[in-house]
């Protein structure tokens, strides 16, 4: 069985609200959703600088990355000052190079146009693929706008290096920390201006226009000198305001999506209809604040919370994806509705899993595949992690009688059902998870027992004990466990609540999945 694209998107579409409260039995109609989870695709965590393969290769607080068109992978490896490839499960360098200061290499930035290995960037941060298919670059820390052409030569194509807020031709065009780039259907270029506050554009005749209204809100005296802050303000576009938008993207109308990062909101641009309206996100930018105050809240989007948000991508038109960086989550914008589709707020960590376990560190982008898996690109993490269908599983063969997979292994068992809920055999899942198993036939106790904790059910009867710690609980089982042709069997729900394992049952491939909720 092969999940295809449109099925991928569709229960990412549906079922993903539900992502933080499915319990751990689980019907059908989650059983898609169900079956996604999160692996670590390339990098070790470490930063630095290091090619080959996607496991071994390490990066540096890389910032975004984008699909070329031959269907390789670039990214702005931000603190190692180049641009990444991956292709063909490898990674190298594609452009920039660090510079070596007595036979060490040194990792700063500089600004220097030529070849694609000798040219040198200043945290280079967003990417965007030109109609030609040459790439441009955000050239964060040089403010400018670069280009690697196709003929391998990197070059200047606006900004001076000096930052400011001029506009005019590109090359005496000033900007001031460009973090993001997107190119509509005409060639226009757009650009995240983050510290000037502003949206900009380039055109294709080479004039670089201000596009919203520059902020002039006063935050604090430095040295007697004023320190502007961004401000917000929708409305028409020549008087909206933003606040250190970070992440750019074009949908199908040429309209754009802007993380306005120090705002906590996702804004629209639709320049068909000139005006700018806040699509998710809230919160009061106070006087003497240079940021709202970031948070967690799904739920309607006019009242949902982010904090940083930054890079997103589009699996439908109706459906945005967004790196929530520093709660650490990917969430997900549907029908007005922002839900977490992975990931624990305000929690940070480096831990593969089940969609509902594992651990990011600032995410900072997303990037959805041709056959439907999620990549993520981490800055705390030096990595890109893979959100994806339990591919062990799904390429399996199935028979028609009912089987069960322990993490990802096929056991020898057989499935029975009490009140439409499977039961599997207490020595087959004791075995697998190293528990002590004890059956005693007269009275029908059953003891299933590991280092801290001890259970003990009862033949044909819902009431079970656990003691864990010294401390006795009782509680009430879904279903009796049942004694058939001399095996003793329990239901998964048992094994679901008390072994923190996770278990679904597919109803249509007669298939019973546990799993653990976190990998190592």
């Amino acid at each position: 069985m092969q999940l295809n694209r449109s099925l991928f998107i569709s229960f990412l579409s549906v079922v993903i609200l539900f992502s933080l409260a499915v319990p751990r039995f689980s019907a059908q109609a989650s059983f898609l959703y169900e079956l996604s989870e999160v692996r670590t695709w390339s990098g070790n965590g470490t930063a630095d600088l290091k090619n080959g393969d996607l496991k071994d290769a390490r990066f540096d607080t890389p910032s975004k990355f984008i699909k070329l068109r031959n269907g390789s992978i670039a990214i702005a490896d931000t603190n190692n000052h180049v641009i990444r490839q991956i292709n063909d499960k490898k990674v190298t360098t594609l452009a920039g190079s660090p510079f070596l200061i007595d036979g060490d290499i040194a990792f700063q930035g500089s600004f220097l146009d030529g070849k694609k290995l000798e040219a040198a960037f200043n945290e280079p941060a967003g990417l965007a693929i030109a109609n030609d298919g040459s790439i441009l670059i955000a050239d964060s820390a040089n403010h400018s706008i670069r280009k690697i052409s196709n003929d391998g030569k990197v070059t200047t194509m606006a900004g001076n290096g000096v930052f400011g807020l001029e506009d005019g031709n590109v090359k005496n065009a000033r900007f001031n920390t460009p973090l993001d780039i997107a190119i509509d259907s005409k060639g226009n270029i757009y650009v995240a201006d983050a510290l000037n506050h502003v949206i900009r554009k380039i055109s294709k005749g080479g004039i670089v226009s201000t596009v919203t209204k520059p902020s002039d809100r006063i935050v604090e005296y430095t040295q007697g000198l004023p320190d502007f802050g961004g401000d917000f303000a929708d409305g028409t576009i020549q008087d909206a305001m933003f606040n250190e938008p970070s992440a750019l993207l074009l949908d199908h109308k040429d309209n754009l999506y802007v993380a306005d990062r120090g705002n906590q909101r996702i804004r629209y641009i639709d320049f068909r209809k000139n005006t700018v309206t806040t699509v998710a996100g809230s919160g009061e930018l106070l006087t003497n604040e240079y940021y709202v105050e970031g948070g967690n809240t799904d739920g309607p989007a006019t009242k949902a919370q982010f904090s940083s948000p930054e890079g997103m991508a589009l699996i439908d038109e109706s459906t945005l994806l967004i790196a929530d960086r520093k709660n650490h989550t990917i969430r997900q914008l549907k029908d007005g509705v922002v839900s977490t589709i992975t990931g624990t707020a305000e929690q940070f960590g480096n831990k593969d899993g089940l969609l509902q376990s594992a651990l990011f560190n600032e995410p900072v982008d997303v990037l959805v595949q041709d056959d439907g898996s999620l990549l993520i690109l981490e800055a705390g993490n030096n990595q890109i992690r893979k959100l994806a269908t339990y591919d062990v599983f799904l390429s399996q063969k199935y028979s028609k009688k009912a089987e069960v997979w322990l993490n990802g292994k096929l056991l020898e068992t057989t499935v029975e059902f009490i009140q439409s809920e499977p039961l599997i055999p207490l020595n087959t899942i004791g075995e697998e998870l190293d528990l002590a198993v004890n059956y005693e036939k007269k009275s029908g106790k059953i003891t299933l027992s590991n280092e801290k904790t001890t259970f003990v059910i009862y033949e044909n009867k819902k009431t079970a004990q656990k003691e864990e710690l010294g401390k006795k609980a009782s509680y009430q089982l879904n279903v009796p466990a049942k004694v058939i042709n001399n095996k003793v069997y329990i239901p998964v729900s048992f094994i679901s609540e008390n072994l923190e394992l996770h278990v679904i049952w597919d109803e249509s491939l007669k298939n019973l999945v546990i799993r653990s909720y976190t990998f190592d």
